[in-house]
């Protein structure tokens, strides 16, 4: 068997002390006062992030990255409103409004190439724009009406399936320009999530059917295919990244869960919980830098939370 100093060239360090992580990531050495092997990993948790202007739920047409994300299309008391609002990473400003005022809708892409599709206005909407990080402008519908959908990818190669009224298995591929039908989801479901994926790598978590499911598939880009369920039956579980690394967190029935989970492309490991359980909250980023803003509780809130790693020193075991 080769030896560590063999495959990496030098030998494994003797310290007292544990070095700085941010130095050590990935790097092995033994702690001569714990006398025990250490390595640096990072730990992923959710922490506050900032507040958005507006209480928020229902606003599932939030899409970007962690830095620069959008959210809007959602319900804040009385009714449905067509505001967005932008994160930078630390807080949350004013963008353009939509041409729609709906919620439900669903969202995908960045904040200055995204896309929201479909809705509730009251009454199923098929209506579709897209952001340029600065205002809408409405493009070709959907070829079907319907809200509680969840939907993946960017501008110009998006995924959007499931939803409302109950019993819709439809997907659809949009191409920047035009929809085309895509694989039969594998069961009637609405209120799933599945953001931050793309349209070959789709994954679909939670949902009803109509009671709560724990119902997993992932997409590859022609077909869905059953995975793995989910540990616990969610509807409207918020989750980010593709179907080989996705958090997802949330969900009800009530109370609203805090539960978060992660999956690997095969399994699912319970991650660190929410500082405050909701669902039905705006979402976007990947697997290993998330954000879930807004939700319902027992109403809108404003709350964001994001989902990042901290470099940790960890002790090395056999198990």
């Amino acid at each position: 068997m080769a030896t560590y100093k063999e495959i990496f060239g030098r030998k494994i360090q003797s310290l007292a002390s544990d070095p700085p992580a941010a130095a050590s990531l990935g790097q092995i050495w033994y702690n001569t006062t714990s006398q025990t092997f250490k390595t640096t990993e990072p730990v992923y948790a959710w922490a506050a992030g900032g507040s958005m202007t507006n209480s928020r739920s229902d606003g599932t047409g939030s899409a970007g990255i962690l830095t620069a994300g959008f959210y809007t299309g959602a319900n804040t008391s009385p009714g449905a409103n067509n505001l967005t609002e932008e994160y930078d990473g630390t807080s949350w400003s004013g963008g353009g409004a939509q041409n729609t005022t709906a919620a439900q809708r669903i969202g995908f892409g960045t904040l200055t190439a995204g896309v929201t599709a479909a809705g509730y206005e009251p009454g199923a909407t098929a209506a579709v724009e897209e952001y340029n990080g600065t205002s809408w402008t409405s493009v070709t519908s959907m070829p079907e009406a319907a809200w509680d959908r969840s939907g993946c990818g960017t501008e110009t190669s998006g995924l959007v399936w499931g939803g409302a009224p109950f019993g819709l298995t439809t997907t659809w591929e949009y191409g920047g320009t035009s929809w085309t039908a895509g694989g039969t989801m594998v069961g009637a479901v609405r209120n799933t999530t599945g953001n931050g994926a793309t349209q070959d790598a789709g994954f679909s978590v939670g949902g009803e059917t109509p009671s709560a499911s724990n119902q997993a598939a992932t997409y590859n880009g022609s077909s869905w295919t059953s995975v793995t369920v989910y540990p616990v039956s969610r509807a409207g579980v918020m989750s980010n990244g593709p179907n080989t690394d996705t958090i997802a967190a949330g969900g009800y029935p009530p109370p609203a869960s805090t539960n978060s989970n992660k999956w690997d492309g095969s399994a699912w490991t319970a991650a660190s919980a929410l500082g405050t359980g909701r669902n039905d909250g705006g979402r976007f980023g990947t697997g290993t830098a998330a954000v879930i803003a807004g939700g319902s509780i027992t109403g809108s809130i404003t709350n964001t939370e994001e989902f990042t790693g901290t470099d940790t020193a960890k002790t090395i075991t056999t198990s």
